[in-house]
């Protein structure tokens, strides 16, 4: 997805206006629900986490697809088609680290 990074209060209204604008019965709960997810969140200092880097490694097929790991966290990522380069994930998804070079 890139460097995409968003507002904690910007969600927070975001969801507030859905829940206000489709008068559903679970509309309230589903808010309360989302803000407590979003205050969970924690605060991305955006400097820190451009200066992790790290490259997909290609691993082992697992139920016929090939699944790639991040260098610096270890998570495991499969995409359907393609890379991880090829799917434009520039960043780790699980710890930020952005990823360059090729995958190994």
């Amino acid at each position: 997805m890139g460097e995409r990074y968003i507002d904690q209060y910007e969600a927070y209204m975001l969801i507030k206006h859905e829940a206000e604008t489709h008068e559903l019965p679970a509309s309230k709960e589903a808010y309360e629900r989302a803000s407590r997810i979003v205050a969970q969140l924690r605060p991305v200092n955006v400097a820190i986490m451009v200066q992790k880097t790290g490259r997909w490694i290609a691993n082992d097929e697992y139920d016929g697809e090939v699944y790639y790991i991040c260098s610096r966290c270890e998570a495991p990522w499969v995409t359907i088609d393609g890379t991880p380069q090829e799917n434009g994930m520039k960043y780790c998804p699980h710890c930020g680290a952005k990823m360059e070079g090729e995958t190994e």
